[in-house]
């Protein structure tokens, strides 16, 4: 988050994906991912960390997430992308989910606005976290492997425009 400020504010304006420089991420680059929305029910990766591959044992890279997702849980995270773009603004996404690996409680996505070409808020730059990392013996599966069993919480942040109006989404169990 500070890195991003810092960019805000020597901009004077939302950074573009052309001002991420990679090795001023270097400590937590494996945990880094770059991600485009080409509109409602697009939401794809073209960069993913190592260290988010390793721990969810599949490569996302280029894959449209919402393929991966049911009418539910493609319902509330098209809003929450929708939301970080719109009102631009920090979003912080904790859920629980399953995958080849067992159970993975606390996997957090963090997502700041990125803008495109155009000079729109349409594009991410996030990182992702973990309480406790499982094992990592398991084969390497695909994207489908993985399903999401709870949305423990969603918040945002303001980084200077303010947040979503609609707080009642926030801090409140979407799936169980």
């Amino acid at each position: 988050m500070d890195y991003y400020c810092a960019l805000h504010r020597k901009k004077g304006a939302m950074p573009s994906r052309g001002d991420i420089r990679p090795t001023d991420l270097k400590a937590i680059l494996p945990w880094v991912v770059i991600a485009v929305r080409s509109g409602s029910r697009d939401f794809t990766p073209v960069v993913v960390g190592s260290g988010i591959d390793e721990l969810l044992q599949a490569s996302y890279t280029g894959v449209n997430l919402f393929d991966n997702w049911d009418e539910g849980e493609a319902a509330i995270m098209d809003a929450h992308y929708g939301r970080v773009l719109s009102q631009p603004c920090a979003g912080l996404l904790v859920r629980t989910i399953e995958g080849r690996f067992g159970v993975l409680k606390d996997y957090q996505s963090f997502l700041l606005p990125l803008r495109g070409e155009d000079g729109e808020a349409s594009q991410f730059l996030g990182s992702i976290s973990v309480a406790k990392q499982p094992p990592n013996d398991l084969s390497f599966g695909k994207p489908d492997d993985l399903g999401t069993l709870a949305i423990n919480s969603i918040d945002y942040f303001d980084i200077g425009y303010g947040v979503p109006s609609d707080a009642d989404f926030r801090r409140r169990p979407m799936l169980a």
